[in-house]
């Protein structure tokens, strides 16, 4: 639980160098940020069509906004987590499943109490705190649901932006849970140390609104300024998040290959799970600010993924 992780009794390892850094940083902030400015502009006019069924039915901005971020998370939520949980019943794509041992698996308890608490949050919360937020903070600054969409490159640039902010005030505030005088804080995120795809929100109220909710919205909120944008980010986000903790990287699957899954990021945070130290966010600000000793001394993702040939032979 150290706030600077080191490997006792080693050296610091050898980080990679700038240049591979710098290049992982560039795909960072350009491929995702482009797949989902051209996904905005191909989904406007059904989501234009979808804004008229809700004023036909009565719904005011904040109605619009609050139903649909509602209804896209619990959504997403639905059917990235039952995907992972059918892999995890049935024994499917189980060699993509990585290292666990008996010590690593969660209850029935905790499994059970962890969706009472998602269902009480995007039942009750999650509607509440966005129809309270439009109201109270956004409304004046925001884009009314139908409104055209803005420039290709603005677009662009408000993607990015959220990309960076989100990962760097998840980076200080995550990190910032783990000292010991606020570990109470993370400590229930942390029951988990196999992570499953439903324990990505297992959290205190607190570290959902400080580490996940707000730099999650923020970045998007203060560039893109309409409600289809950040209605897109939040599903990028929600996948992301299931997909990190899921306890699965598809490492080698065509989808990889393209760049449309998230596995390298799964086995960095599973990888931080297991140890509860380093890693906390992306790979180019832990290379930055020099947390990630113990990841790099056990071998990377590729070490770390051929911990479970390991245990198995």
């Amino acid at each position: 639980m150290s706030l600077f992780p080191r490997v006792k009794g080693q050296p610091r390892p050898q980080y990679p160098s700038w240049v591979s850094m710098l290049k992982n940083f560039l795909v960072f902030i350009t491929r995702v940020p482009l797949v989902l400015t051209v996904l905005t502009y191909f989904l406007q006019p059904y989501w234009l069509m979808l804004v008229q069924c809700f004023r036909e039915l009565g719904l005011n901005d904040a109605g619009i906004l609050t139903v649909s971020l509602t209804l896209l998370h619990s959504v997403t939520y639905c059917i990235c987590n039952g995907f992972y949980y059918f892999l995890d019943t049935h024994k499917y794509l189980q060699q993509y499943k990585m290292h666990r041992t008996p010590a690593m698996e969660h209850s029935g308890d905790q499994f059970k109490h962890t969706l009472a608490a998602a269902l009480v949050s995007h039942v009750l919360v999650t509607p509440l705190v966005i129809y309270s937020s439009y109201n109270l903070v956004i409304k004046d600054y925001f884009m009314v649901p139908d409104e055209e969409l803005t420039d290709f490159t603005i677009l662009f640039f408000g993607y990015a932006t959220a990309k960076v902010v989100n990962s760097m005030g998840f980076y200080w505030a995550h990190r910032a849970v783990h000292h010991p005088a606020l570990y109470w804080i993370h400590k229930q995120h942390h029951s988990y140390v196999g992570t499953i795809g439903v324990s990505a929100e297992y959290a205190h109220p607190i570290e959902q609104l400080v580490a996940n909710q707000l730099p999650t919205i923020l970045g998007i909120v203060l560039t893109a300024r309409h409600p289809l944008p950040t209605i897109i980010w939040l599903w990028e986000r929600l996948e992301q998040s299931y997909q990190v903790h899921s306890g699965y990287a598809f490492v080698g699957t065509l989808p990889h290959k393209l760049g449309l899954t998230h596995a390298s990021g799964a086995a960095f945070h599973d990888f931080h799970h297991t140890i509860n130290s380093g890693n906390f966010s992306e790979p180019w600000i832990d290379w930055l600010f020099g947390t990630m000793d113990p990841w790099l001394v056990q071998g990377s993702e590729e070490g770390y993924l051929a911990r479970k040939d390991k245990s198995e032979n």
